[in-house]
């Protein structure tokens, strides 16, 4: 049976990125496409992805820039990352990203099949709820942003977001606009990393 779901694979072996895609098709995922680990936001959001896949064979710090981009642009999107659980579970404790699942790239494709039901299950609960909140996680830090960005949603004032490249000041953007009281207008991307509410 065909899944219609449009799966992104971010892998630079070409190898293994043949033996994913393979992997998928056995499971009836017909619809797939690729990028480079150095892809921008801008070309990762053109392709469109229901789920992403990162592969085994990125460095550590390329796999977590890749995770943090498409969670920016998709925070929804649910992501199988191969072989690296024990790299990103402490950390992810903290996290503000959410529907991340993990899969042993030596089990093949009945570790991807498990890995797989997760991630639907995750995508169908979240395309139910209405305003996604994209800011997610029970850390300190977060509850403070998350106290913070409460604090100004409501008034029209002006709110600058500062950081270095990656640390989600994008997610911080979506989730002072889901709590503004223009939440049912749009947001809107203005030259590079600008919004604006409308």
């Amino acid at each position: 049976m065909e899944i219609r779901k449009n799966i992104l694979f971010i892998e630079s072996n070409p190898d293994i990125l043949s033996q994913l895609e393979e992997q998928m098709s056995q499971l009836g995922f017909a619809f797939r496409c690729s990028a480079a680990p150095g892809a921008s936001m801008e070309e990762l959001e053109a392709m469109v992805p229901d789920m992403a896949v990162i592969g085994p064979s990125l460095d550590d710090d390329t796999s977590r820039r890749s995770l943090q981009k498409l969670k920016i642009i998709a925070p929804e999107i649910p992501i199988l990352v191969c072989g690296k659980e024990e790299l990103f579970r402490e950390e992810l404790i903290h996290s503000p990203f959410c529907g991340i699942h993990y899969f042993d790239p030596d089990l093949g494709t009945e570790g991807l099949t498990v890995a797989l039901k997760e991630a639907m299950k995750h995508k169908e609960k979240t395309e139910r709820l209405p305003n996604f909140p994209v800011l997610v996680g029970r850390s300190r830090e977060i509850s403070l942003i998350r106290e913070k960005i409460r604090a100004v949603a409501d008034k029209d004032i002006t709110v600058l977001i500062t950081g270095e490249s990656g640390t989600g000041k994008e997610l911080i953007a979506r989730s002072l606009h889901y709590y503004s009281k223009r939440n049912e207008g749009p947001l809107i991307k203005i030259k590079g990393p600008s919004f604006l509410f409308e």
